[in-house]
């Protein structure tokens, strides 16, 4: 089918967590039918940034890129969409310098609808914990250029958020 994220795409996040929990997935944006999700992007089990799917049991794929409670970060994912023969979707992620590329997640499926902060699902329990200051999507996997004007945009943008790193907020209080 032509739903995300079976086409390619780059996104450009730029969030703080509240917490990262052990063993839990937040969901940064997911392809979704009307009662259940498909794939998601965001944090999964093991704190990193990565790719989820499925109901209690999630099959988890993270990536090099940690995910730091009550740190504003900028990260993004690309994808160059289903692989066929390994029958799964194909990814990279960036965050704060660390490039992790050609990861695959077997046996997700694209859904007709995009959800952000949420699974699509009629509970929380993958709900984004934190604060997303902005997103960019392309239904396009970026060159190296277009990636590094994007990152440098949002960093100018965010430096204020990205500077004070170091100082604790409040649970879900934009600095």
């Amino acid at each position: 089918n032509g739903t995300w994220p079976s086409r390619p795409f780059t996104a450009f996040f730029v969030v703080r967590l509240d917490a990262v929990l052990e063993e839990s997935c937040y969901t940064l944006i997911s392809s979704c039918e009307s009662f259940g999700s498909k794939a998601a992007m965001g944090v999964v089990k093991d704190g990193t940034f990565g790719m989820f799917y499925g109901g209690d049991v999630k099959t988890c794929v993270g990536s090099k890129c940690k995910a730091e409670p009550n740190k504003w970060c900028i990260v993004s994912f690309a994808s160059t969409g289903i692989d066929e023969e390994e029958s799964g979707i194909l990814f990279s992620v960036r965050s704060n310098n660390v490039t992790d590329s050609n990861l695959i997640i077997k046996g997700a499926r694209a859904g007709p609808y995009l959800a952000v902060g949420a699974s699509g699902k009629h509970e929380a329990s993958d709900a984004f914990n934190g604060d997303i200051a902005e997103i960019i999507m392309y239904s396009r996997v970026l060159s190296a250029e277009e990636w590094v004007k994007t990152a440098t945009y949002l960093t100018s943008k965010y430096r204020h958020m990205l500077a004070e790193n170091n100082r604790p907020w409040p649970s879900n209080t934009a600095p």
